[in-house]
């Protein structure tokens, strides 16, 4: 069903959308910046810069590179200085360089994100509006969404699950859609982009979750395990759809959430934040796949809602042609996100 009214896209409120069992939620930057609006920024790499965790030489090795991820420069920097040590070159710039990035990813995502103090009163209506879908995929790589689906883990009717078993992921993720022992009903959480709880062994090549006792000292659990030697964070923050699909492609888990997860089968998709980009056609051609027949998208009330409306409704169309609904709702709406 597409909305207009007069010649414009009737934008509907979140009450009127009816989710499916098998309905899956989409989250992008914007369901971040309403809870914060720390997460209004459009480049990490830019914010790092402009805030001097970044000089100039480091900022030019990702010019050079022409890549705004983390992870690779990361992975480049340590294969060199331990290629330099294997054969008794001594180069202590490549290892000072190292440092220098690692401790400015530590202290910029240490000062840019939330604490959980800040954002505890989101986390009721985030987790309940969560847990009205089969599967909720977090294109943020905050802790968010982690933070809610431990806070809604403490309803004993309902579970939150994201697959990984003693900090490993498994991959026979599907066995996990069934509700267990007195639960009725769960959802399954997926980071098709990573996050910062996501972490990878360079050595070993294992990628795995990174916890703590609590979910108050998480991010601080998280700052620790990267400052080991070889362990590299595990998420995509921006870049080209090339450069995305990239990085995708050498990672097991998130090469998994993009072919494998998101293409499984359901008809109904809801979309909370997420502008669109041509930087993620990756996402809409994996949402395509799924066979989705009907996709409620989120719209911020402002001046150019009109033509947010119609830029996604061609770009939807240009992907799935003309055999699909599309429906627009406010992402103010009531019980929306984390509206209360």
């Amino acid at each position: 069903m597409i909305f207009k009214q007069n010649s414009k896209f009737q934008i509907i409120s979140w009450s009127s959308i009816a989710t499916q069992k098998d309905s899956a939620l989409l989250l992008g930057n914007g369901a971040s910046m309403a809870v914060d609006k720390k997460f209004s920024y459009t480049s990490l790499l830019n914010e790092f810069a402009y805030k001097g965790f970044f000089n100039i030489e480091e900022i030019s090795l990702f010019d050079y590179f022409d890549t705004n991820d983390f992870e690779m420069i990361l992975r480049f920097l340590w294969q060199s200085k331990h290629v330099n040590q294997a054969l008794d070159i001594f180069n202590p710039k490549i290892d000072s360089t190292y440092k220098n990035v690692k401790s400015a990813l530590i202290h910029g995502v240490s000062e840019l994100h939330s604490e959980y103090d800040d954002v505890f009163n989101d986390l009721e209506p985030i987790s309940q509006f969560m847990s009205k879908f089969d599967t909720v995929f977090s294109l943020n790589y905050d802790l968010i969404v982690y933070w809610a689906m431990m806070y809604g883990n403490n309803n004993p009717k309902h579970s939150f699950k994201d697959c990984f078993k003693h900090g490993v992921f498994d991959y026979e993720w599907q066995k996990y859609k069934s509700p267990i022992r007195f639960q009725e009903s769960c959802t399954l959480i997926f980071y098709p982009h990573g996050s910062l709880a996501l972490a990878r062994s360079i050595i070993f090549g294992q990628e795995y979750k990174i916890a703590n006792s609590t979910t108050y000292s998480l991010l601080d659990g998280i700052q620790n395990e990267w400052e080991k030697d070889d362990i590299i964070p595990l998420f995509i923050s921006e870049g080209t759809v090339e450069q995305k699909v990239h990085s995708i492609q050498t990672t097991r888990y998130l090469n998994c959430v993009l072919n494998e997860v998101m293409p499984f089968p359901r008809s109904h998709w809801v979309i909370y934040g997420w502008g669109f980009g041509d930087q993620d056609a990756h996402i809409l051609k994996s949402i395509k796949k799924s066979g989705a027949k009907r996709l409620s998208i989120s719209v911020y009330r402002g001046s150019d809602e009109q033509e947010f409306c119609g830029r996604v409704y061609s770009a939807i169309h240009r992907e799935f042609g003309h055999f699909i609904d599309i429906e627009f709702f406010d992402s103010y709406s009531p019980k929306c996100w984390n509206n209360a």
